[in-house]
Order: C-alpha cells, then sequence, then structure tokens
C-alpha cells in the first residue's frame, strides 16, 4: 500500500446529478446551469488526465530512484567480476581450438593433455554427474583457470555446464565431445565482448536516468487552464446556491402566511369582494311564486 493514487484512465465520466436549483434553472432557461455542467464535464475529463499524467510521474519516480539505479549497479558489479575473469582467461589463453598446444583440462582429478580425450572425458564425468544428482551443481573438473560445474535443466531436459570463476558463463552440453570443448573456449574468450555489452548498457541506463529526470521536472501542461475552469465552477455553484436561497425564502413566505388563519381569512374576504358570485348568505332566502 501506498500514498498514491493510481490513476485509472477512461473516456466515460459519471452522469451529472441536478439538484433542485439547477432544475429550476434549466425550466427556466437559465444559462449559468449549462455553463456549470459543461464545466463539469471539461473538468471531469481534465482530471481523469491529470491523473494518468500523475501516475506516469510515479513510474518515473520509481525508474529513478530505485529500477535503473539497481540495474547501473548490478551491472557494475558484474563487468568488476568479469574483470576479475578475463585476467584469468588472459593468462591461460587459447583460441586455435586445435589438438595443437591445447592446454590441459582436468576431469574427476585426472589430466587430459589430448583434447579428444578430454572431450570424451568432460561428457562422461557430466552424465554420470547429472545421474548421480540431477537436483544440484556438480564440479566435475577444471579448465584454463575456471571450474566446470554441471547441472540438469528439468524444464529444457537438457546438461548444462557453468564456466565458474569470480563469474557464471552457461553453455549447453551438446553430443559432440570436442564441440562441448570449443564451446567452452568460445565462452572464456567472449569475456571481453561481455564487458562491452554490459558497458553499453550502463550508458544507456545513465542516458534513460537523464531523460526520466527532465521529465519528471514538467508541470502538467493543462494545469493552468484547470485551476481557471475549477474558480469558475466553485463561483458558478455560488451564484445557482444564492438563487437557490432566494427561492426558498419567498416559497417559505407564501407557506407562512397561508399557515396564519387571521390573514388567511383577510384574503379570502378580498377575493370574495372581488367575484360576487362567491358571497353567500348563512340563511335560505324564501321563493315566492
Amino acid at each position: 500500500m501506498t500514498s498514491r493514487s493510481p490513476a485509472r484512465v477512461c473516456e466515460d465520466l459519471d452522469q451529472s446529478v441536478l439538484d433542485y436549483a439547477e432544475i429550476k434553472a434549466l425550466c427556466t432557461g437559465n444559462p449559468l446551469i449549462r455553463e456549470k455542467m459543461e464545466l463539469d464535464t471539461e473538468i471531469s475529463k481534465l482530471q481523469v488526465i491529470k491523473s494518468a499524467f500523475l501516475s506516469e510521474h510515479y513510474k518515473l519516480e520509481d525508474m529513478i530512484l530505485k529500477t535503473i539505479p539497481e540495474k547501473i549497479s548490478r551491472y557494475s558489479s558484474a563487468i568488476s567480476l568479469m574483470n576479475n575473469d578475463l585476467k584469468i582467461a588472459e593468462k591461460n589463453p587459447f583460441t586455435d581450438n586445435s589438438n595443437e598446444n591445447f592446454p590441459s583440462m582436468t576431469i574427476d582429478g585426472k589430466v587430459f593433455a589430448d583434447r579428444a580425450n578430454a572431450g570424451k572425458a568432460l561428457k562422461c564425468a557430466a552424465v554420470s554427474a547429472i545421474n548421480a544428482d540431477p537436483e544440484n551443481l556438480t564440479k566435475i573438473g577444471e579448465y584454463r583457470g575456471f571450474n566446470l560445474i554441471v547441472s540438469f535443466d528439468h524444464l529444457s531436459r537438457k546438461a548444462l555446464l557453468y564456466i565458474k570463476g569470480h563469474s557464471s558463463h552457461k553453455i549447453e552440453l551438446g553430443s559432440s565431445e570436442t564441440g562441448n570443448i570449443t564451446k567452452i573456449d568460445n565462452s572464456i574468450n567472449n569475456i571481453s565482448s561481455l564487458i562491452d555489452e554490459y558497458t553499453d548498457s550502463i550508458e544507456q541506463l545513465n542516458f534513460q536516468l537523464n531523460t526520466a529526470k527532465t521529465e519528471l521536472e514538467k508541470p502538467f501542461p493543462m494545469e493552468q487552464k484547470l485551476m481557471q475552469m475549477i474558480t469558475r465552477q466553485t463561483e458558478l455553484t455560488a451564484l445557482l446556491n444564492i438563487d437557490n436561497n432566494e427561492n426558498s425564502q419567498e416559497e417559505q413566505s407564501i407557506s407562512e402566511l397561508n399557515e396564519k388563519p387571521s390573514i388567511r381569512r383577510a384574503i379570502d374576504d378580498i377575493q370574495k369582494k372581488q367575484h360576487p358570485i362567491l358571497q353567500h348568505s348563512s340563511k335560505p332566502q324564501s321563493i315566492s311564486l
């Protein structure tokens, strides 16, 4: 839970509910009520747009304060570890993928100077380790200063080999015995390229961070228009309330007059004088034939 109110962007707005003054103003053709209703609709639309704008600002704040800095920190740590691995690789170079000058590979404590034999031993050791313990990582040897650790991916149903130094580099083991060694060499030799990629990613993240900060400083572009509309809405509401109060007082005065018997009788007498047909005697008159 946060103190922020996430906006829901939609076009449908609640129907306006009219009070007595507004209904009466409509019936009498009062132009103020029409203006107020139009303002209510426009203000509601602008408030929805502003809510969406603020939601985007909250996302930018999260990017600036958390998401981007965490990525930069993670990538910087990875670069530091890979730089240490690069030093190990440079001390144990091998790039021709041939049997000549092949650096020895140690599998299960046994050293293999021949590339083909090393590939066979690697494959056999990986299969044995997975069959013995398919749930965990198992170290099966060393090569060019890096530990060789095997595991089984139950999702892809494939054997994985981790070339572990200060950081870890993963490859999939295949059926080709010498091909697996080529994959290991390529992964080790690719460390410098990975460092360049992570460095480029950090530059892009810094650019995104600066862009987000610039966007966050921008105010809501229609803020002034919205404030003007709200001010006018308040004025119209006050005017309509005054009109409603005056009408209420007039109706109350008429009601009070009707409730007083003496005043009511005086009004009736005046009406009878103005209309003789309303006059009548309390005693029946004699009729002569």
